[in-house]
Formats: structure tokens, C-alpha cells, sequence
């Protein structure tokens, strides 16, 4: 689900800021390559700004594995 809301937000955003463009990336362009794409577009787009919000987006990505991580090491640490 992730992906998708992913996918459907890097749509809106490229059509709200260059509505000409909007169809340059397809929903499923960037739902298989999301890794690749999603950074090189906020980073060209946004730059700096765009490198920390990528960094964002993976913190909440990976937040339930550090999670259940953390979990699992604090139940055989006892």
C-alpha cells in the first residue's frame, strides 16, 4: 500500500508542478522503480530539499522493520 500511495503522491505532484509533464512517469513506472526514479526526481526537482524528503520517505518505509527489530532483539536480550 505503501508503494501505491507513493506512486499516486509523485504523480499529483509532478502534475501540479509542471501540469505539461504530467504524464512523463506512469503509475507503474514508478511503482516498480521506485527506488530509482522517486529519488532522482525529488532531487532534480527540489534538490537539496528533495534529497532530505527521499530520506523521509524511506524512514517511513522502513519503520516497521527497525521496529520489529528492535522488538525481537529487546525479547532475546532478556
Amino acid at each position: 500500500m505503501f508503494a501505491i500511495l507513493v506512486a499516486l503522491w509523485a504523480k499529483n505532484d509532478l502534475a501540479s508542478r509542471a501540469p505539461d509533464t504530467a504524464r512523463e512517469y506512469s503509475y507503474l513506472l514508478m511503482f516498480y522503480f521506485r527506488p530509482i526514479v522517486l529519488p532522482y526526481r525529488l532531487v532534480r526537482t527540489r534538490g537539496v530539499e528533495g534529497a532530505i524528503l527521499f530520506l523521509g520517505f524511506l524512514a517511513t518505509c522502513m519503520a516497521p522493520q527497525i521496529v520489529q527489530l528492535f522488538v525481537w532483539a529487546s525479547r532475546h536480550s532478556a
